[in-house]
């Protein structure tokens, strides 16, 4: 659990750097991160319009046999829409849907 709340408040203190490396320990003592850690750090960098670093966490999670959430998505839209990367943002809104989950008002007001 301590490594749970460590990348969520790197995450919210604006810290995605930090977030990721506090995620890469936790996998390295052998625990297996969750959705919600994930998300902590997709939403970090989003914050900071990092796309880039966005989806690169975003293909980890499903690499790690996870199954992305709407809280997932709304993190790679949030940062589209921080770089003002229109064409991105309709992209993922379209995969999201296209992965059968329904977009909420968080999604169309990133």
């Amino acid at each position: 659990i301590l490594f749970s709340i460590a990348i969520d408040a790197c995450g919210k203190a604006e810290h995605p750097d930090e977030a990721a490396r506090w995620l890469l320990r936790m996998e390295s003592a052998g625990l297996q991160a969750d959705v919600i850690a994930y998300n902590s750090v997709i939403s970090a960098y989003a914050k900071l319009g990092n796309v880039g670093e966005a989806i690169a966490w975003f293909r980890r999670l499903e690499g790690a046999g996870l199954k992305p959430d709407v809280v997932s998505f709304n993190g790679l839209l949030h940062a589209c829409a921080k770089a003002g990367d229109v064409d991105d943002a309709t992209a993922w809104c379209s995969r999201m849907e296209t992965s059968e989950l329904r977009p909420t008002v968080v999604s169309f007001t990133s």
